[in-house]
């Protein structure tokens, strides 16, 4: 029934204690001719499913004349079938587990494709994906219910809706709270992703309400890219006992300038094993952050280090000292612009670093790169800096 009407018959007593005659209005209106139930479902209001519902006809012998979507929504199976996956999908993206039963009740013995748990997949709806789960297809060569007999059912081939994807967005956006809140499982695996995104994220008080019994946050802080997370593991000892454990740290703290616990880090296993490749390759990655996060006391002690001699050695390449020059233009970082002339002139690629200077916006590298490099007409020109500005 319409609210709009039962608001309108309120200030009629005599009307007002009919509720038929809400009803009846209701119906006399009638919903629009051409509002499917997919689009209803857009809506949130299973009133206004169950009034289009109500209103269809389920023969059609019955159906009225003119054109209406209520011809055909029950009284044609091909339509059916259809607005049954439609209005699935629809439920399903907004994350809605109570319409998406509506729908699995109402709608006997059709079938929808896996695709309708696409958007809550992305959306890390886990109830809803749970609910599609629970009315999953038998499967291939068992007969299904034939149309008019039994609920709904969706095709789905895994046995397991919930990857690692769902459950990080999951995590992110609240999801999670409200699955588990509900009472449903979580499986040693999801958790085990669940924790490590939440402190990836820095949500280390719901990282610890989703410990196991008797289970630990350093357990699952093996690649937490958060500087909190590897103070933690730094002051209980964990990058002592773990020389891996310990360089997967670099990159991070020198994309954050924190030049006083990476002097720790390495100083936990210094010297360095030369014949750890782990250390050499985790260093030149912590010089190209340190250098396009503008951070030049750490990439200076970076670059001074023994082991940064030898990273250095492989950024020296044409292709990489370009890159790193260009991003640093690009953000601005005139610091480390300077550090890397130094180190090798002809490497640094002045062309696309004003290139990238100018659409970046970034005023102070465009100056030093002036000052520090001739430009001729012809390749002003192709700069186009007032195009790229704009």
């Amino acid at each position: 029934m319409l609210t709009v009407v039962k608001l309108a018959l309120c200030h009629h007593q005599v009307n007002a204690a009919l509720e038929q005659s809400t009803r009846a209005i209701s119906n006399f209106l009638g919903p629009s001719p051409f509002l499917s139930l997919s689009d209803a479902c857009k809506f949130g209001s299973i009133a206004l499913l169950e009034w289009i519902w109500d209103s269809s006809c389920t023969r059609a012998v019955d159906r009225t004349p003119g054109w209406s979507l209520t011809n055909f929504l029950r009284s044609d199976p091909h339509y059916h079938n259809w607005q049954f996956a439609k209005s699935l999908e629809a439920a399903a993206s907004r994350g809605d587990v109570r319409m998406i039963e509506w729908i699995f009740a109402h709608f006997s013995g059709c079938e929808a494709p896996e695709a309708v748990a696409k958007r809550a997949e992305e959306n890390g709806y886990l109830r809803v994906l749970c609910c599609l789960m629970a009315h999953r297809s038998p499967p291939r060569g068992q007969s299904g219910d034939p149309f008019g007999q039994g609920e709904g059912t969706v095709r789905i081939r895994t046995t397991n809706l919930l990857s690692a994807a769902v459950i990080k967005k999951a995590t992110e956006n609240g999801q999670l709270v409200e699955y588990l809140s509900a009472g449903l499982p979580l499986e040693k695996y999801a958790r085990g992703v669940a924790i490590k995104h939440a402190l990836s994220l820095g949500d280390f008080h719901f990282a610890e309400q989703l410990l196991p019994s008797g289970g630990c946050l350093l357990d699952y802080a093996a690649g937490c890219p958060r500087v909190g997370m590897i103070e933690w593991m730094l002051d209980c000892g964990y990058l002592r006992r773990d020389e891996e454990l310990a360089a997967s740290t670099l990159p991070e703290l020198a994309r954050t300038g924190r030049l006083d616990l990476a002097q720790q880090v390495v100083l936990l296993h210094s010297p360095l094993r030369h014949e750890s490749r782990n250390w050499s390759t985790l260093w030149v990655r912590a010089l190209f952050e340190a250098g396009t996060c503008g951070h030049i006391l750490m990439l200076q002690w970076l670059a001074e280090h023994h082991e940064g001699r030898e990273a250095l050695g492989e950024l020296s390449t044409e292709s990489s000292m370009m890159n790193w020059f260009c991003v640093a233009a690009k953000r601005g970082h005139v610091e480390t612009m300077d550090y890397l002339y130094k180190l090798g002139p002809t490497a640094c690629a002045f062309g696309n670093a004003m290139i990238a200077a100018v659409e970046g916006g970034q005023t102070s590298s465009v100056k030093w790169l002036l000052s520090n490099h001739v430009y001729d007409v012809n390749s002003m020109k192709g700069i186009r800096a007032i195009d790229r500005s704009a």
